[in-house]
């Protein structure tokens, strides 16, 4: 069996990459963010967008958080975005 170690999204960020950076250049999208695995609060970390996850249907969001709803992901968003600005 191939085992595949994913690179953790600490090390990305700590490589200057952010969500925009993996949508943009890498061509990340829903379906391949259930791959990578990553927990909401490693997306967030990353500054995953307002506009990407108001764009995410209801199966994809489903996929990729379980039943935590929008309001409270952006709220979460908007606090990481914040602290990351201080």
């Amino acid at each position: 069996m191939l085992y595949r170690r994913m690179i953790q999204p600490s090390v990305l960020k700590d490589c200057g990459v952010t969500f925009s950076t993996l949508c943009d250049i890498y061509g990340l999208t829903p379906d391949l963010m259930v791959f990578l695995k990553y927990s909401l609060d490693e997306w967030l970390d990353l500054e995953m967008t307002p506009s990407f996850i108001n764009e995410l249907t209801p199966e994809q969001w489903f996929r990729l958080f379980g039943k935590a709803s929008r309001t409270e992901v952006l709220s979460r968003l908007t606090k990481t975005l914040d602290l990351s600005k201080t």
